[in-house]
Formats: structure tokens, C-alpha cells, sequence
């Protein structure tokens, strides 16, 4: 029987009832109605009626073939109020606005990190439980779903679709520009509460914490090493691979595992140095440095040793200090002479002086 007949057979059988007050069966699913009407309006979600879309003959259900003409033609009638974005439906337009609203009721139990939407927490979620299905044509590295997948292929590309209006810099992600801006605002909304150290983003607070704590949750499976974020694990790890840098420099031929290292190295050649102090002027070619040499100025000293009350301005800075008060490790070996020192400065001071 097909579905027109059912839906006759299940509206002819309501006929025997006698009064309103008596159900009315849908002899479909059986599930009961008060109304003859209501009955009929709902054996009609048991008939699905479709065309055939006349470009891509896809079979698309009757109440959705305004929507899918759509993908054909371009048109986006839904505005977004806030940002300008369109899109072809009213109800992909009610969940964009969603991502508007400072309220997230969606909260990761692993990292409390919080999401506006149940979707990209679902998504998110894939990031802690190791699940990585979607695999970059170019570089094979697995990405947890498609949309962080085709984020990365810009890396590649070289796409960098998002300028900034106020220096010209321009981003391969919408959120990147948004973490740029607040460079121009100097907004910074979240503070750690320990060292009262303010932060752009909540996230960022988190793992600053670590550096008060001492922990480092993320482990390398091959050699135990442990860090304190997830992004320096996966830069680690490719340590462990023999094909693991994939950038090289034309003038070099030095290579690098990430694209933003290379054009790093890059400014070395040309000399261009983009980062500049507010404080002096003084110019760098990394954010990092820029952000390091900012601390002499403001006298800033955000990690602390966890053996005593030092507190240093740089990380490197702190290991320095581990090793040379603490540990007493020394990672730099004469390969003369096989002796070996706390720093990279005293090795240099002893080639010099000794071969």
C-alpha cells in the first residue's frame, strides 16, 4: 500500500466514530486525535511528497524546494542584523545568532571551555576524545571534523580572506581577525587571579594558570614529555616523524614544520621587522619578541619557579634559572670536549675561549 493510500484507508476509518468526544485513531501509527482535522493533518507528515530539483535531480521534499532553489540561484534573504551575513534560510539564521549571544549554555567537562550552540560542543568534544576522521589531502594531518579541516587547508592555499580595516594585516580565519582587533582596543576583559595579569580571551586565562600550577596535562605518548597546551604536544610530536617539516625556505632552504615559522624566518632575509613597541619603537619580526621585550617596561613577571619565590619574565628565562639553582641539569655539550653547561651562552664563551 502506498503512502496516498494509507492516508485514504486511515481517514476513511475515522468515519465510525460518532461524537467529538470520542478519539480518532490514526490507523498509520495509532497514535489518537480529538479532531477529524487533526488527524488528517497528521497522517500528512506519514506522506512525503517530493519533486525532483530540475538542476541537480535531487528528490526534495515540497516544503523544502523554496530552500533548495536557493543553492541554485545564490539567494540569501536572511540577514544577519549584527554582522551582515545571509543565509537562505530562516532558521540557519536563528542559530547564527546564537553565536552573538554572550550567553553559552553548552560547557565542555573536560576543558570548561562553553559554546553557544550543542553542535560545536558535540564537535569540540572530538578534540579530548581523539577522534580525527577528516584527513588533509596535502599534509595528511587528521582534523576532528570538515570544517576545521578546510580552515587548515588555507595554511596551504595561502588564503587570507579576513583583513583588518586598521592596519591592512589580513587572516585566513574570521576568528583570528576577531583575536587581532583587540591588539587595536587593547581589550583585556579576563585576569588571572593570582597574578592579576589581564587576557583577551577567557581560554587564554586557563592556560596561564599552569604557569602558577606547574601542570602540563598533555603527554607525549613516545617520550613522556609533558605541556601545558595541546597545540605544543602536536608541534612536539612531529619530532617523532621523518617527514615532519614541510616548509622550506627559497633562499636557505631551511625547513620548518608551520607555515607562520617559516614566514617568521623569512623576515630574518628581508630584514622586515612588523611588531613594534609602544613604549620605545623598537621593532621586532615576532609577536613573541615583541610581547617578551614589552616587559621591561612594564616589569612584568608572569612565571614563577616552583622549587622558590622567583618569578622571571620569559619562560626560558625560568628554565634557565631551574637549571642553574635547582637541578642543576646541563643540556649544552662541547662536542670537543664533551664538557657541558646550564647555558647556551657558556658553551659559547667556552669555544671561544678554549678551541
Amino acid at each position: 500500500m502506498n503512502e496516498e493510500n494509507k492516508m485514504a484507508t486511515a481517514l476513511s476509518q475515522n468515519q465510525n466514530c460518532s461524537s467529538d468526544e470520542e478519539k480518532y485513531q490514526n490507523f498509520i501509527c495509532n497514535k489518537a486525535n480529538t479532531t477529524k482535522e487533526t488527524v488528517k493533518k497528521h497522517v500528512k507528515r506519514h506522506v512525503k511528497e517530493t519533486f525532483k530539483c530540475k538542476v541537480c535531480d535531487k528528490d526534495i521534499k515540497k516544503d523544502n524546494c523554496t530552500a533548495h532553489n536557493r543553492i541554485h540561484t545564490g539567494e540569501k534573504p536572511y540577514k544577519c542584523d549584527q554582522c551582515g551575513k545571509c543565509f537562505t534560510q530562516n532558521s540557519n539564521l536563528r542559530t547564527h545568532l546564537k553565536s552573538h549571544s554572550t550567553e553559552k549554555p553548552f560547557v565542555c567537562q573536560v576543558c570548561e571551555k562553553s559554546f553557544a550552540l550543542k553542535q560545536t560542543l558535540k564537535g569540540h568534544m572530538k578534540t579530548h576524545n581523539g577522534e580525527k576522521q577528516h584527513p588533509c589531502e596535502v599534509c595528511e594531518r587528521l582534523f576532528a571534523t570538515a570544517a576545521t579541516r578546510q580552515s587548515h587547508m588555507k595554511v596551504h592555499t595561502g588564503e587570507r580572506s579576513h583583513k583588518c580595516e586598521l592596519c591592512d594585516k589580513s587572516f585566513s580565519r574570521k576568528d583570528t581577525l576577531k583575536s587581532h582587533m583587540i591588539v587595536h582596543t587593547r581589550e583585556k576583559p579576563h585576569s588571572c587571579q593570582i597574578c592579576n595579569k589581564g587576557f583577551t580571551h577567557r581560554s587564554t586565562v586557563i592556560t596561564h594558570m599552569r604557569t602558577h600550577t606547574g601542570e602540563r596535562p598533555y603527554s607525549c605518548n613516545l617520550c613522556e614529555k609533558t605541556f601545558t597546551q595541546s597545540c605544543h604536544l602536536r608541534t612536539h610530536q612531529k619530532i617523532h616523524t621523518s617527514d615532519s617539516k614541510c616548509f622550506t625556505c627559497t633562499i636557505c632552504a631551511k625547513t620548518f614544520r608551520h607555515l607562520h615559522h617559516l614566514n617568521n624566518h623569512t623576515n630574518m632575509h628581508n630584514g622586515q621587522k612588523n611588531y613594534s613597541c609602544d613604549f620605545c619603537q623598537k621593532s621586532f619580526r615576532e609577536s613573541r619578541l615583541l610581547s617578551s621585550h614589552i616587559r621591561t617596561h612594564t616589569g612584568e613577571r608572569p612565571y614563577s619557579c616552583q622549587h622558590c619565590d622567583y618569578k622571571a619574565a620569559t619562560n626560558s628565562t625560568l628554565k634557565t634559572h631551574i637549571r642553574t639553582q635547582h637541578t642543576g641539569e646541563c643540556p649544552y655539550v662541547c662536542h670537543v670536549c664533551d664538557k657541558s653547561f646550564t647555558r647556551l651562552d657558556y658553551l659559547k664563551a667556552h669555544m671561544c675561549k678554549e678551541h
